[in-house]
C-alpha cells in the first residue's frame, strides 16, 4: 500500500512540532540552544586554574622521567655527533642538556604559576595555542607511539624524522641552532617563570632579561632551535620543511593573540614597551 501525505498533513506536522511544550499541562518554554563556542568557553572558565597547572606539570616531568636515564648511562653520547674518517668522534651533548633544563624550568613555572588577570577561553584560541605548543614534539611522540606498537615501523619511521647519518657542516650548524636557541628560550622561560603561560593570558608584564629588547624572546629561539632540527638535523624533504613553516606560523598567530591580550591587561605600560621593543609582526 502506497503511503501519501498530502501538503495540509504536513502542516498539521509542523504545527503540532512547533506547539509549546506541556508537560501535566504546565507549559514548558524551550530553551534556547546555546552555541557551542559559547558553551566551551564556559565550561572552560569554570574549570580552576590548577587543573591547567597541574597538567603541564605532570606532562613535562614525565617527559624528564624518560629522558634522565639517558644522563646517568650515556651522557657524553647525547645528542648530535659526528665521526671523522679516522674514527675520532666529537659528541654535542650540550643541545639536548639545554632542551632538558628548558622541560624542567616550564614544569616548575607550571606549579609555581601566579593567577591569571585575564584568562583565554576562545575555544580556537585554546586549541590552536595547545596544539602550537606541543607541535614540535608530535612527530617524536609518534615514533614513540609506533615503537609500542611495532618496534620494526618504528624504525623506519624514526629514520625518517632524522638524519641517519650527518656531515660535519650538519652537525655544527644544527647543533649551534639548538644551543642558540635553546639558550634563548632558557633566559626567556627564567624571567617569565610565574607568569609563564602556553595559552594567550595575562599575568604580569616582562621587561627584563631579553624583554627589554625582544617581546617575545622564548619564540625567537623556538624559531631557531626548531631550525636545527627540522631543516638541518631532519632529512631533508617537503614535508619537514612545512612542517616548519606551519610551526613558524603557529607561533607567528599565538604572539598576536597575546600581544592583543597584554595591551587589554596594561594598557599605556604595554604600549610604550612595544616601541622599544623588536619583533617579527
Amino acid at each position: 500500500m502506497d503511503l501519501w501525505v498530502g501538503r495540509d498533513s504536513l502542516k498539521g506536522i509542523k504545527m503540532a512540532t512547533d506547539a509549546p511544550r506541556m508537560i501535566a499541562g504546565v507549559h514548558i518554554p524551550d530553551r534556547p540552544t546555546e552555541p557551542t563556542a559559547t558553551r566551551f568557553s564556559r565550561l572552560w572558565l569554570a574549570m580552576p586554574e590548577w587543573w591547567g597547572q597541574a597538567a603541564g606539570a605532570v606532562a613535562m616531568f614525565i617527559w624528564l622521567g624518560f629522558e634522565l636515564p639517558a644522563w646517568y648511562h650515556n651522557f657524553w653520547t647525547m645528542g648530535a655527533w659526528y665521526e671523522f674518517a679516522d674514527g675520532t668522534r666529537i659528541n654535542l651533548p650540550w643541545s639536548r642538556v639545554l632542551v632538558d633544563l628548558n622541560i624542567l624550568l616550564v614544569g616548575l613555572a607550571f606549579v609555581f604559576r601566579r593567577p591569571a588577570r585575564i584568562r583565554s577561553a576562545q575555544a580556537s584560541e585554546v586549541l590552536l595555542s595547545l596544539l602550537a605548543g606541543w607541535w614540535p614534539l608530535l612527530p617524536f611522540l609518534a615514533v614513540a607511539l609506533v615503537a609500542w606498537l611495532d618496534p620494526l615501523t618504528a624504525a623506519e619511521w624514526k629514520m625518517f624524522v632524522q638524519r641517519p647519518r650527518l656531515n660535519f657542516l650538519q652537525v655544527v650548524s644544527g647543533a649551534s641552532l639548538i644551543i642558540v636557541g635553546n639558550s634563548l628560550d632558557l633566559s626567556g622561560y627564567a624571567t617569565l617563570f610565574r607568569s609563564f603561560s602556553v595559552l594567550p593570558e595575562a599575568r604580569e608584564l616582562k621587561t627584563t632579561g631579553l624583554y627589554r629588547f625582544v617581546r617575545h624572546p622564548v619564540y625567537l629561539g623556538q624559531f631557531a632551535s626548531q631550525a636545527g632540527v627540522w631543516l638541518v638535523f631532519a632529512p631533508a624533504h617537503w614535508i619537514w620543511w612545512s612542517f616548519y613553516a606551519i610551526f613558524v606560523f603557529l607561533q607567528l598567530w599565538r604572539t598576536k593573540r597575546e600581544d592583543a591580550v597584554l595591551e587589554r591587561a596594561f594598557g599605556r605600560e604595554y604600549l610604550h614597551w612595544k616601541e622599544r621593543t623588536f619583533w617579527f609582526v
